[in-house]
C-alpha cells in the first residue's frame, strides 16, 4: 500500500540454487505476484542443464514465464557452474521460453558477472534474434480504454480500487487521451519531474511526467499529443486530487508502425545488412529531401527539437530516412548536432563553395547496400 505504484517490485523464485519443482517455481511466482511484485527473478534448474536436458529447462521456463501473466520475467542461469557450450545452450533456451531478460548470476555461487560471459550473451542472443525474428517488435502498450479529458474527476480511480490488484498479476489500468494541445511545461521536484499543462476543446488538465527532466522531453508547448496515462487519487490538505502519470506520449497523427518499421531498416544500414529495393526506396533521401530538412534546422536557430517533432513537420518523410539525412549532412560538415537522444540542437556549420552532399560514405553504403 505504502509504494502505490510508485516503486517497482522485483522478488526471486527457486533461489538460490533453482532446485525447486517447476511446480513449486510457478506456485511461488503467482503468490508474489498476488501480493505486488512486479518481477520476477528465477534461477533456472542448474541440475536440469548440467545434465543435458534443455528440452525440461525451456518448459519450465515456460511455465514460469505463463504464470508471470504479463509481468516481467529474468532468468539467472548461473553462468559461473556453465561451460562454454552450456552458456550457449542457455542463451538459446531463455530467449525460446519468451522470458524478458537473462541474468549471469545469483551472486551466491563462485563467481559473478563476468565481461566475457555478457559478450557472449549478446552474441548467442542477437544471433538467436535474426534467425527468429528478422525484424525486431517493438514494446507495445496496450490501453483499457480512451479518455474524455472533461470527465476526469479523482472519484475515477477511486471506482477502480474494487478491482485491485487489477485481476490476476495484471498492471494498473492504462488509459489514452489523444488530441491534446500542450500548453506549458514546469519543472517540479528541483527539475527531476515535469508537471504538463494540456487542453482540449475548453478542458485543462495537468498531468505529471515523473522521473523526467526538461532536457529529456522531446515536446514544446503548442504541439498536440497521445499520451497513455494512469490515474489515481491521492488526498492533499485534507482534500482529494487526481493525479495524471504520463507513460508515454507521441505526437498525435504521427505513424508509429511506420516509424518503427522505417528504424529496424535504418538499423540495417548501420549493420551493413544488404537492403531490399523496397528498403532501399523508404531510405534513400532525393536532393529535395536533405533541402527541405537542411531549411528547416536552419530555421529551428539553434532551438532543441525532438525526433518526433522535427519529422512531423517535414512532409514525405519517415524516421529511417530522416536519421539517414541528419548523419549525411553530418558527415559533410554542414551541421553539428549535439544533445541527448531525446532533445537535439543542431549548429549549421560554415561552408566554402558547395558541397556534394551525395559524396557521404554513408549515403554510398546505403546505396550499396540497396542495389546489391
Amino acid at each position: 500500500d505504502y509504494v502505490k505504484n510508485r516503486l517497482k517490485i522485483c522478488t526471486v523464485v527457486g533461489f538460490p540454487n533453482g532446485y525447486s519443482t517447476p511446480e513449486v517455481k510457478v506456485f511461488e511466482t503467482e503468490d508474489a505476484i498476488r501480493n505486488g511484485a512486479d518481477e520476477i527473478d528465477m534461477v533456472m534448474d542448474i541440475g536440469l542443464a548440467k545434465s543435458g536436458d534443455w528440452e525440461g529447462v525451456l518448459e519450465e521456463i515456460k511455465a514460469v514465464k505463463a504464470s508471470c501473466n504479463g509481468h516481467i520475467l529474468k532468468v539467472i542461469v548461473e553462468a559461473c557452474q556453465l561451460t562454454r557450450e552450456e552458456k550457449i545452450a542457455a542463451c538459446r533456451v531463455v530467449s525460446m521460453s519468451g522470458a524478458d531478460f537473462i541474468k549471469t548470476s545469483t551472486g551466491f555461487a563462485s563467481g559473478g558477472a563476468a565481461v566475457e560471459d555478457v559478450a557472449l550473451f549478446r552474441q548467442r542472443i542477437n544471433q538467436y534474434a535474426a534467425e527468429a525474428c528478422p525484424e525486431m517488435p517493438a514494446q507495445v502498450l496496450r490501453l483499457d480504454c480512451r479518455l474524455n479529458p472533461g470527465a476526469l474527476s479523482p472519484e475515477m480511480p477511486q471506482s477502480l480500487e474494487p478491482l485491485e490488484p487489477f485481476g490476476s498479476g495484471n498492471p494498473q489500468p492504462l488509459f489514452g487521451l489523444y488530441s491534446m494541445e500542450l500548453r506549458e511545461i514546469v519543472p517540479v521536484g528541483g527539475g527531476n519531474h515535469l508537471r504538463l499543462v494540456c487542453a482540449k476543446k475548453g478542458a485543462m488538465l495537468t498531468c505529471m511526467c515523473f522521473g523526467v527532466k526538461p532536457e529529456e522531453f522531446p515536446f514544446v508547448p503548442g504541439e498536440t499529443l497521445d499520451l497513455a496515462v494512469t490515474l489515481e487519487a491521492r488526498e492533499f490538505r485534507g482534500e482529494a486530487q487526481l493525479t495524471v502519470s504520463v507513460r508515454e506520449a507521441k505526437l498525435s497523427g504521427l505513424d508509429m508502425d511506420q516509424c518503427i518499421h522505417t528504424y529496424r531498416v535504418y538499423e540495417k544500414l548501420q549493420r551493413g545488412e544488404a537492403l531490399s529495393r523496397e528498403e532501399g526506396e523508404e531510405l534513400l533521401p532525393t536532393r529535395q529531401d536533405l533541402a527541405a530538412l537542411y531549411r528547416k534546422l536552419a530555421s529551428l536557430k539553434g532551438a532543441a527539437f525532438g525526433l518526433q517533432s522535427l519529422l512531423g513537420a517535414l512532409p514525405g518523410f519517415n524516421l529511417g530516412k530522416l536519421l539517414l539525412c541528419l548523419e549525411m549532412l553530418q558527415e559533410r560538415r554542414l551541421i553539428a548536432l549535439l544533445g541527448g537522444e531525446q532533445r537535439k540542437t543542431a549548429e549549421l556549420l560554415p561552408t566554402q563553395g558547395k558541397v556534394d552532399i551525395f559524396a557521404s560514405p554513408v549515403y554510398g553504403r546505403a546505396k550499396q547496400l540497396a542495389e546489391n
